[in-house]
């Protein structure tokens, strides 16, 4: 029983640092609800590295890394704060690089083939 409540908790502080995320992302003017295609401007226009910074290591980076450390305090496993900061910044690099780099193909679409570079002059 013990662990379905921790389960629980994990989803909880997971789904609430999204929460967070989500009205976090008013700051960088992306709707983070609404129709795709107009959702989709506005993450293209952040770029590449910003994307991946702003929606893979602040969004499910963050999200990742705090249901692992807060398994670890719940599990009494935690190896002392410098630990588990260290271990939170490296798990939300490591996942939230991973997961905005893949997302990342989605927001930008396909890439014409041959590439149009407009009329000659």
């Amino acid at each position: 029983m013990h662990e379905v409540a921790n389960l629980i908790l994990w989803i909880v502080v997971g789904l609430g640092w999204l929460a967070v995320w989500r009205v976090g992302l008013h700051v960088f003017r992306i709707v983070p609800l609404g129709d795709w295609p107009r959702r989709r401007e506005g993450l293209k226009r952040l770029g590449k590295a910003k994307y991946v910074l702003v929606c893979g290591v602040f969004g499910a980076g963050f999200a990742f890394a705090l249901v692992m450390i807060t398994d670890d305090f719940l599990s009494q496993r935690a190896h002392g704060l410098v630990s588990e900061l260290a271990k939170f910044i490296l798990m939300a690099l490591f996942f939230g690089v991973a997961m905005g780099l893949s997302n990342w193909p989605t927001v930008r679409g396909p890439v014409p083939f041959p590439p149009d570079y407009g009329s000659p002059k």
